[in-house]
C-alpha cells in the first residue's frame, strides 16, 4: 500500500525483499557515491542503506521510501522519525535515478513527504549536505531548507566532509 503517490510514483516501504532492486538504483546513482564515499557502491551497499540509523534509534524509527514506477524502483527516500528532536524528522538520503532527474520527481516527492511527515505529527525536516554536493544544496534550497549550521569535517568512505545541517519547518 502506498504511503503516498507523486503521478505515476507510488512510495512504499522498502522490505528485505526490495534489496535487489534498491542495489540496482544503487548502482544506477553511482555519481552520488563516488562523489560522497569517493568510490562506487560496493556489493552490500544496499543492505547497507537498509540497516543505516541515527544514533540512539532502531528500525522502528526509520522510514525507507521506495520510489516505483510500475515495478521498477526509480527512487528511494531514506527518513528518520524523531531525529534530532522528537517533532522533527530527518532525511538521511534521497535518491533519484539518473533518467528520473531533472523534470520535478525529485521536489514533487518532497512535497508529498513534507505533507506525509506533518500529517504524522513532524513539525520540521532536517537534512544534511556533503559540501561538495552543490547541486543537492542548491536543490534543497529551493524547496525552502535553510541552513542551520556546519559540521566536521568527518568520514564518508574513503573521503572527509563538511556536512551543510539543513532544516525547514512544517506549516
Amino acid at each position: 500500500m502506498p504511503v503516498f503517490t507523486v503521478g505515476q510514483v507510488e512510495a512504499r516501504e522498502l522490505t528485505p525483499q526490495d534489496a535487489g532492486a534498491l542495489q540496482t538504483l544503487l548502482e544506477a546513482c553511482d555519481d552520488y557515491t563516488v562523489l560522497v564515499e569517493g568510490q562506487p557502491p560496493d556489493a552490500e551497499a544496499a543492505f547497507d542503506v537498509m540497516a543505516d540509523l541515527a544514533p540512539g534509534k532502531t528500525l522502528d524509527d526509520k522510514r525507507l521510501l521506495g520510489l516505483w514506477r510500475g515495478d521498477r524502483l526509480v527512487g528511494v527516500l531514506d527518513a528518520m522519525v524523531g531525529y534530532p528532536m522528537p517533532d522533527v524528522w530527518f532525511i538521511g538520503l534521497l535518491m533519484i535515478a539518473p533518467e528520473q532527474r531533472g523534470h520535478g520527481l525529485g521536489a514533487s516527492v518532497v512535497g508529498a513527504f513534507e505533507a506525509w511527515a506533518a500529517s504524522q505529527g513532524a513539525r520540521a525536516i532536517g537534512l544534511g549536505v556533503v559540501e561538495p554536493n552543490r547541486d543537492a544544496l542548491r536543490f534543497w534550497q529551493r524547496l525552502g531548507y535553510a541552513e542551520l549550521r556546519r559540521t566536521g569535517p568527518r568520514p564518508f568512505g574513503r573521503n572527509l566532509h563538511v556536512v551543510i545541517v539543513l532544516q525547514k519547518a512544517l506549516a
